[in-house]
């Protein structure tokens, strides 16, 4: 089987979501779905709102009173949210509510308070009155049984306040995977040790652990591998426990990069090598079963980049000023929509002063519309 190699951003996308399985379900307490995917449907219980709800402070009275000139009213009592409707008694009554409250029986408009002066238990009216003004309609919102959130949302704050409305105590969810990041090189150290002059701290593995973490994947467990063949082999044979696989390092065409060679051993299939796109032009993708590999570049850059290109998901910028389009696809680290300039691809300490990168497609001419990945 030929190997497919040097193919662009758009065919890898491609064929990485073709070999991505639907993730299966699990239910979990409303509390714990936040930033989840919704697997399931959210309908109204009952109509919403529920019943006709005052949505100002103020009296509650009969429209066709005021408008048989009534201006002065009887305060019958007071209706407090969360408490059963009361009823209008007389032609000339009204009933002081509370937002939220319900609407008392006999009422169908709201004058707030701003517009009433009360006195010896009289109410009067010193602005105009519309029918129905001031209500919010019971079933206006919703009828009961209607959809209200379909699946595949994602459970943020509006989401979650839809559930918590018709009962939902616990939602069935996307079953986040489990991941396994896998840093390889001889000259990677611990955060906590004093590197030598040959040596580097190990940083990509953090860096993808936490890009990972504020994306609300939490299941992540950080391996490392000496450029050991041997060692290799038995850390992937370790990592491959997990959903994801995530290396970075050891995929390109140098002597020690045991990387690809290794895992075909342990039997993940190469689906792609090499992608036309800058930087990260190494980037290789294999799967296993249901078992997706990813061999990430080891320079922190495009090891950041190829993780939010191909993993999370992105919006539409425009851009300060137009970029000129080439050969390769470029992704541009940039802040508040600025190019940030960038040493190298292992430069990490300008690639903070970003706050995410644009993907700048192959072809000619300029572009000025892009997609945009946020860094959290």
């Amino acid at each position: 089987m030929s190997k497919i190699t040097n193919i662009s951003v758009t065919q890898a996308q491609q064929l990485i979501r073709r070999a991505m399985k639907p993730a299966p379900t699990v239910t979990v307490p409303l509390a714990d779905a936040v930033g989840e995917v919704l697997c399931e449907p959210l309908r109204a219980d009952r109509a919403m709102p529920p019943f006709d709800r005052v949505t100002m402070d103020g009296i509650a009275l009969s429209f066709a009173t005021w408008q048989r000139g009534c201006r002065e009213f009887c305060i019958e009592g007071i209706q407090a949210a969360g408490k059963a409707a009361l009823r209008r008694r007389r032609p000339v009554g009204c009933i002081e509510v509370m937002t939220g409250a319900v609407l008392p029986v006999g009422c169908d408009c709201v004058v707030p308070v701003e517009e009433i002066e009360v006195r010896d238990g009289w109410a009067r009216v010193t602005g105009d009155v519309e029918r129905g003004q001031f209500v919010h309609r019971a079933g206006s919102d919703a009828r009961k049984g209607a959809l209200l959130v379909p699946a595949g949302k994602v459970l943020d704050g509006p989401v979650i306040a839809v559930a918590a409305s018709v009962g939902k105590t616990h939602l069935r969810v996307a079953k986040r995977p489990t991941i396994a990041i896998v840093s390889t090189g001889d000259e990677l150290v611990e955060v906590g040790e004093r590197p030598l002059p040959h040596q580097i701290r190990r940083s990509n593995a953090h860096a993808l652990a936490a890009s990972l973490r504020l994306h609300g994947y939490r299941d992540v467990m950080l391996l490392h591998a000496r450029d050991d063949e041997r060692q290799i082999a038995a850390t992937l044979r370790k990592a491959l426990a997990a959903d994801v696989v995530l290396l970075t390092g050891g995929v390109s065409k140098g002597r020690f990069d045991f990387v690809p060679g290794v895992l075909r051993k342990l039997g993940v299939r190469e689906v792609f090598h090499r992608v036309r796109q800058r930087p990260g032009k190494p980037l290789w993708f294999g799967v296993r079963g249901k078992k997706l590999v990813f061999g990430l570049p080891g320079n922190p850059v495009s090891c950041l980049v190829c993780l939010h290109r191909y993993l999370f998901s992105s919006v539409e910028l425009d851009l300060a000023k137009p970029i000129k389009r080439g050969a390769l696809t470029v992704f541009q680290p940039v802040c508040n929509g600025a190019p940030v300039t960038m040493n190298t691809s292992g430069d990490f300490a300008d690639l903070a002063k970003s706050d995410g990168f644009v993907e700048i497609p192959e072809g000619a001419g300029y572009v000025r519309r892009v997609r945009y990945w946020a860094w959290r």
